[in-house]
């Protein structure tokens, strides 16, 4: 018989044959969770059996042999049935599905088979089955298909039923009238080719893509076909392994039932560039979940790319990077219960980042993630990650475009009951008179409820910040001046803590302008968007921009104000001017402009036009035409303006030493009293042979009282140990870092601020290793007896491995031969996460 091994975490597989006494042997390379599949003739197809393959914490096996019996059932047990439509009339053709579970509690044997049949021209159908015992049931899952053409008539959810040996079972479907989205998935690198094979999710507008309305396949000319149980508007992407979605979501507005309506847009898909993050989806006891869906979003939002985890809760997503790096949001699907894990990674073109795990965590009240529309909950979530309830606070739920509301009390835990009986779009907020003194208001939250349907709405959780971070700036116009008593508008983005969250002040005569805002982590920036009310009845407009913002940091922009166009005020006559006479522009050749300074020197006043002895010296008015009219080349501005450009962030220069230097660090000059606190400017070391690259802050060591200090860096070079432990990993270089305070000469172990190093490496350094290796930075804290891999961002482009550590060691650059490329979830974590 014909025997397959599939990988569960990468796309792999290997098979071989059995013998003639059903004897077979699978080599495998990588350790995990791989299934067994196999289909003799006259048995039923066995799908999967699970089998564990232990390994190091490289992913590599540990060598050995695995028992894996497998017990392939014969039929012995049968399924009948009817499906038949809305109209009770038989459909013919249909294809049913079964997939049952075969339990061996002896043996600890558990696995499944698959079976498969269509339905006669009576609607009717027979699928064979199979169980142990005649007193023991076995369950099976039926699913039935979509009924040939009927493109708008829904399947019927999936039936589980039980099965004994050598009886038979009966289970109906009754399909339902739907509609029918259609639309084209393509590529978008400018070939516009359609691409097959892409999995649709299509979700009613608010929904969430984790748990869709519907699924299907894209063919092979990208064309796809979805089938919605009910109208309303429905949000469609597309995912497929190494694409990446471009642009917003396609929706598809259902008015009716039994109609066929056609998405807005074509679903572009860009594919990959070879950068891709893995990791493990954890339950908050560190479990792995399974089928737990993820998204992962460009800070814009102008690409996204989706999957779900595997058997054994690891996922891995093929993204795209940017030369000066590209970072993406990765999020869990809301779970009720659980708060939903986010992460952060920057990537470069073919950049590879493992170890990204997302790991849920429980809230102190059941059900905070959302629950019914008349079980829901309020709390706060001030500074502490769990929040608290809001006892006696008024809840109303409006609904939309009417004049009907529902109202009521939250109780001890901050609960309430909100029966409602009209279907529709649903808000629900606390009232502003009952939200606690210093929290921030946010706008309602909105539901959709299907009273025909008896639907049960989850309601997102109504949560109140309080202030814990400031931003801080100045809003400038762009000829040179404040923009003075401009209203400053800091609004909270969709998907983030902020979403609904609005907080408006006022810039000063000098343009400055200050606001309390929020971070709702320390680990991850909250992200905002920046802008303004129009000045000047529309002359000048704020140029929006998003800001993050971190919980008692203080956040500083610019808030530009560009001029559209330009108001001509009516000319105010004057004693030394005629009242017939019409203002005039002298033509430029006349004119001798004061030399205008550069805008990034010494500001200095507005310059003036400086007219020939022949000029009138009468006022000018300035024409300035209007955005989108022609300016002929021969129509002089008279009044010459200054744009104020930021002075441009400076990069450290690298210091290059010879190794064995040390290298004296003052501490920085600490700030007046109440001025804002800035970030001090790194020191970049680096070595003269360029293999090593040291970034430290001033303030990394502070004294008994928390205060900085100078401190002497020091890299000693140390021979790479000949054996990193038990793993499997080669060493190539190491080195020790050493810092002592300046003032006592006492050695630092533990730094205040953490210490970023980067080892460089060439091809040629692992060449003598292996054709393909895998490579790590390692640390020792007990003189070289034991290694642990650290968190790091490894570029092979570049030939640079990155790690940021907090405490001083030795450290060691490895790496791992192996046999095919494997992406393991848990070597690394997190970049700039300290160690």
């Amino acid at each position: 018989a014909f025997l397959s091994a599939e990988y569960t975490s990468l796309p792999r597989s290997v098979t071989t044959v059995t013998t003639s006494q059903g004897q077979f042997s699978l080599v495998v390379n990588e350790a995990g969770v791989w299934r067994l599949r196999t289909a003799p003739t006259g048995y039923l197809p066995l799908l999967s059996r699970a089998v564990t393959v232990p390994g190091d914490a490289q992913g590599h096996p540990a060598g050995g042999t695995i028992t894996a019996d497998l017990y392939v059932p014969q039929p012995n047990a049968q399924i009948t049935g009817q499906v038949t439509g809305p109209d009770g009339a038989p459909l013919a053709g249909v294809p049913i599905s079964g997939v049952g579970t075969i339990r061996i509690s002896t043996f600890n044997y558990e696995a499944t088979y698959g079976a498969t049949t269509t339905t006669g021209g009576d609607g009717r159908y027979t699928l064979p089955a199979a169980a142990l015992s005649t007193t023991q049931p076995q369950s099976v899952t039926l699913t039935p298909g979509r009924a040939p053409g009927q493109p708008r008539l829904v399947p019927a959810a999936p039936q589980t039923v039980s099965v004994v040996r050598g009886g038979s079972t009966t289970a109906d479907f009754v399909f339902g009238l739907g509609s029918e989205i259609t639309g084209q998935v393509v590529r978008t690198d400018g070939s516009q080719r359609p691409v097959a094979e892409a999995e649709i999710l299509a979700v009613l507008a608010g929904g969430s893509f984790g748990a869709p309305a519907a699924t299907t396949q894209s063919g092979s000319d990208g064309r796809f076909s979805l089938i919605v149980p009910r109208t309303g508007t429905y949000q469609i992407v597309a995912r497929k392994d190494q694409y990446v979605l471009v642009g917003p979501d396609a929706q598809a507005v259902v008015t009716a039932l039994n109609q066929t309506v056609t998405a807005d847009r074509d679903l572009p898909l860009l594919p990959s560039d070879g950068a891709e993050v893995s990791g493990r989806v954890l339950d908050p006891n560190g479990q792995p979940l399974s089928d737990s869906f993820i998204t992962a979003t460009t800070a814009d939002g102008a690409w996204r790319a989706f999957t779900r985890s595997g058997v054994d809760g690891t996922y891995r997503l093929g993204l795209r990077g940017a030369g000066g790096g590209l970072t993406w949001r990765l999020e869990g699907a809301p779970r009720t219960g659980l708060v939903r894990p986010l992460r952060e990674v920057t990537l470069t073109p073919g950049q590879i980042i493992v170890g990204v795990d997302l790991q849920y965590t429980a809230t102190t009240l059941p059900g905070s993630s959302g629950q019914l529309l008349d079980r829901a909950y309020a709390f706060l979530a001030p500074a502490q990650e769990s929040g608290q309830p809001l006892p006696g606070a008024r809840v109303v739920a409006r609904l939309m475009g009417t004049a009907i509301s529902v109202q009521g009390v939250t109780d001890n835990q901050g609960q309430y009951r909100l029966p409602v009986n009209q279907t529709g779009r649903w808000q629900v907020q606390v009232m502003a008179e009952d939200i606690p003194r210093g929290f921030l208001p946010r706008d309602p939250v909105e539901v959709v409820v299907s009273v025909l349907q008896q639907q049960e709405v989850a309601v997102p959780p109504i949560v109140f910040y309080e202030p814990n971070a400031l931003v801080q700036g100045v809003a400038q116009r762009s000829d040179g001046l404040p923009a003075a008593g401009a209203t400053i508008r800091i609004d909270g983005l969709p998907g983030e803590p902020s979403e609904g969250v609005h907080v408006v002040t006022t810039a000063g005569q000098d343009g400055a302008f200050l606001a309390a805002v929020f971070g709702a982590s320390p680990a991850i920036s909250t992200r905002w968007r920046l802008s303004g009310d129009p000045l000047e009845g529309g002359r000048f407009q704020a140029v929006p921009q998003e800001i993050l913002v971190l919980p008692g940091q203080t956040t500083t922009a610019t808030l530009l104000y560009q001029e559209v166009a330009t108001v001509t005020p009516t000319p105010t006559p004057s004693p030394t001017v005629t009242p017939t006479a019409t203002p005039t522009i002298t033509p430029l050749p006349t004119l001798t402009p004061t030399p205008v300074p550069s805008p990034v020197e010494t500001p200095t006043p507005t310059p003036t036009a400086t007219l020939p002895p022949t000029a009138t010296a009468t006022p000018t008015p300035t024409a300035t035409p209007l955005v989108g009219t022609p300016t002929p080349s021969s129509t002089p501005t008279l009044t010459p303006t200054v744009t104020r450009t930021p002075t441009p962030t400076r990069t450290p220069t690298p210091t290059p030493v010879p190794i064995g230097t040390q290298i004296p660090v003052p501490s920085p000059v600490l700030p007046t009293p109440g001025a804002p606190t800035p970030t001090p400017t790194p020191v970049v070391i680096e070595t003269s042979n360029r293999e090593l690259r040291l970034e430290v802050r001033p303030d990394a060591v502070q004294n008994e009282q928390g205060q900085p200090v100078s401190f002497v860096v020091e890299v000693k070079p140390t021979p790479p140990p000949p054996s990193l432990g038990q793993t499997a990993a080669q060493p190539v270089k190491a080195l020790v870092i050493e810092i002592s305070r300046a003032d006592t000469g006492q050695p630092v172990q533990q730094l205040a601020q953490p210490l970023t190093i980067t080892f460089r490496f060439t091809p040629e350094e692992l060449a003598s290793i292996g054709p393909e290796t895998i490579v790590t930075i390692y640390a020792s804290s007990d003189g070289g007896q034991t290694w642990q891999p650290i968190p790091a961002v490894v570029n092979r482009q570049t030939g640079e491995a990155t790690a940021v550590v907090s405490h001083l060691t030795i450290f060691t650059l490895a790496a791992s031969p192996v046999r095919a490329k494997v992406f393991t979830p848990f070597v690394l974590q997190r970049a700039g996460v300290p160690w």
